[in-house]
């Protein structure tokens, strides 16, 4: 099926990207490091598609070397604990990444990764095989911070129109955006 060929194939890319993004930049500079940090998300996000969709992807990191290298499969429940250390690690106060709100249309910031990380611990027993209460717990506070930290836009369909970067009231809203610009 070429839908889930191309969900696959586009994972597996945008992994391979970030890794290579992340193997050859350092957090040095102050904003290569918040770049650094928002790579990291979008591959954790890469990441939780194919663990969602596919289960066990082959792994890699910055870590792993380039070329003809053939990754490791993993399984469901060591990429979870990966992915929600990985989370945690980007929403922690020692982060780079920015937090809610402070971050230019339509870069990612913390709201982001705390979103993905309450997708992610919801889920936990599917990827786990293991119900652990305490990790709806943490699902709920993660969740809340994206809850307390947004609120909807007045307006509807004004989440669909050209200025998204300028709407004040619209910006409140926008957590993960696709950015559309009406000029390009």
């Amino acid at each position: 099926n070429d839908a889930i060929y191309a969900v696959y194939v586009r994972g597996v890319m945008m992994v391979t990207l970030a890794n290579n993004f992340l193997r050859n930049t350092d957090d040095s500079d102050p904003e290569i490091a918040i770049e650094r940090a928002e790579v990291r998300v979008l591959r954790a996000m890469a990441y939780w598609i194919l663990l969602d969709c596919f289960g066990n992807p082959p792994f890699t990191t910055e870590e792993d070397p380039m070329g003809a290298f053939k990754p490791e499969q993993t399984t469901a429940a060591e990429l979870y604990a990966w992915l929600k250390g990985e989370l945690e690690d980007l929403v922690s106060s020692e982060s780079a990444l920015k937090a809610v709100h402070t971050q230019v249309y339509p870069r990612i910031d913390k709201g982001a990764a705390y979103g993905l990380l309450a997708r992610l611990l919801i889920n936990h027993k599917t990827y786990t095989g293991v119900e652990d209460n305490n990790v709806y717990t943490e699902a709920m506070a993660a969740a809340k911070q994206v809850v307390d930290n947004y609120s909807l836009a007045t307006e509807y369909r004004e989440l669909f129109m050209g200025d998204n970067g300028q709407n004040a009231d619209v910006l409140n809203e926008l957590v993960w955006t696709a950015c559309y610009d009406a000029n390009k």
